[in-house]
């Protein structure tokens, strides 16, 4: 059998669906363990590796080749379900990296890993059985070690919520902690995405945006087109 042939037959092992254990899916375990076409599966390593080196390793190792726009496809419907799976984990070396960083990687988990590396021996079945019986409670695990390097913002209301990691988020939390005690900033909804990148553009452009009136008390209203509606209001005074 080949070796990505092989590959997919651990995918499918590990319960995942058909679109993530096709072809590409098979190529992208295989670099992350370090996989030749020649080589053992007890040889298997851990390997961090971006989106672009799993391409460039898939075509220097095995000579397929897949074009650079195919690296959204392998984010999304192949690393996004092996990290929900706990076969990879997201960022390890670096957990604490904004979402849409350039140095975003991927690795193989250790549990994972000791079953990848039985593959063909007579405990494989054995420690497979273990990691499908426990990947949800270590999923649990990698989900709370991703929650502590969120960012908690708290409302003036009270209400408190966590956002991904990130320069933007930091400074949207300081608007939120600094700026409008300060300026007395009423900030009554603040849970969408695109009304939080509109205030930092309002906030940031002095405060008063295009047509804005000229009084000492004004009002704004935003409403979102986003699945997730609600109003952002503020109150500004001297």
């Amino acid at each position: 059998m080949a070796k990505v042939e092989q590959a997919r037959q651990i995918l499918d092992d590990f319960g995942l669906p058909a679109e993530q254990r096709n072809e590409i899916a098979g190529y992208t375990l295989l670099v992350l363990t370090g996989a030749k076409k020649r080589s053992q599966w007890k040889n298997a390593t851990k390997r961090s590796l971006r989106i672009h080196d799993i391409l460039t390793a898939i075509s220097e190792d095995y000579g397929k080749q897949y074009a650079e726009n195919t690296r959204e496809t392998i984010r999304r419907r192949v690393l996004h379900q092996f990290e929900q799976a706990g076969i990879v984990k997201k960022n390890p070396d670096a957990p604490d990296l904004p979402t849409n960083s350039p140095r975003t990687h991927y690795a193989l988990t250790d549990a994972a890993l000791n079953v990848v590396r039985a593959y063909g021996t007579r405990t494989y079945k054995k420690r497979l059985q273990r990691f499908r019986k426990t990947h949800g409670m270590l999923l649990e695990i990698y989900l709370r070690t991703r929650e502590r390097h969120t960012i908690p913002v708290q409302l003036p209301s009270g209400k408190r919520f966590r956002v991904s990691p990130g320069q933007h988020n930091l400074l949207q939390r300081a608007i939120i902690n600094d700026f409008a005690p300060r300026s007395r900033l009423e900030l009554r909804s603040f849970t969408s995405a695109t009304w939080r990148r509109r205030t930092c553009t309002w906030l940031l452009n002095g405060c008063k945006p295009s047509g804005f009136p000229s009084q000492s008390t004004a009002r704004l209203q935003i409403s979102s087109s986003t699945p997730r509606k609600g109003i952002f209001s503020t109150s500004l005074r001297p």
